[in-house]
């Protein structure tokens, strides 16, 4: 309930404030579990993907967000829940496995920080070790354009990608090597999906 009043609430000045043009939404199913991995540019980026899909995203946001009761309460109505920067959290490890072992939708930034000149930085390995040990297709998703106030930007959803169903990660153990390549695949979909909708 409280999410849907958030949600409500943040309906029309989000939409009036950042106008955002989703591209390709198809490939975000209504159900089934899946991973979202979006390029981030803003602080707002959670919140405009919140309110651009019919189904509810589980995200992961550092710890510090949730020292206002408030904010804390806020977000995790969104579906966020804590990670602490820095360390392996175990505890938002397991969570994050748990909610894609249970058919939820996760929205992660590879990149692990904001990254706003446009382009691809180097990712994090996370989002590759979760899809290989649930069988989680990956769903890449970029920003077009850098995040401006009153300016309409342009979300592309690319297809899904399943790790697990290549021959390259069928039955390969998620070492650094694995995790790496697993990394190549989706910077390149990533970098793809820019240079396809700029042409």
């Amino acid at each position: 309930m409280f999410y849907r009043i958030c949600w409500l609430l943040a309906w029309l000045p989000l939409h009036f404030i950042f106008p955002t043009k989703v591209v390709g939404k198809k490939n975000v199913k209504r159900k089934g579990k899946m991973i979202l991995c979006a390029n981030h540019q803003s602080n707002n980026d959670v919140v405009v993907i919140a309110h651009k899909f019919y189904r509810r995203f589980n995200f992961m946001a550092k710890s510090e967000l949730f020292d206002n009761k408030l904010k804390g309460a806020i977000l995790k109505s969104y579906g966020a829940y804590p990670v602490k920067r820095g360390q392996t959290d175990i505890n938002a490890v397991k969570r994050t496995l748990s909610l894609l072992r249970d058919d939820k939708a996760i929205c992660m930034f590879p990149e692990g920080t904001r990254v706003t000149n446009g382009e691809a930085s180097e990712m994090k390995t996370g989002a590759i070790m979760f899809s290989l040990k649930t069988k989680s297709p990956i769903v890449p998703a970029v920003f077009i354009n850098k995040p401006k106030a009153f300016k309409r930007n342009i979300l592309v959803i690319g297809k899904p990608i399943e790790l697990y169903n290549m021959p390259q990660f069928k039955d390969a153990k998620t070492d650094k090597e694995t995790l790496e390549q697993g990394v190549k695949v989706l910077m390149e979909a990533m970098n793809n999906l820019r240079i396809e909708y700029k042409k």
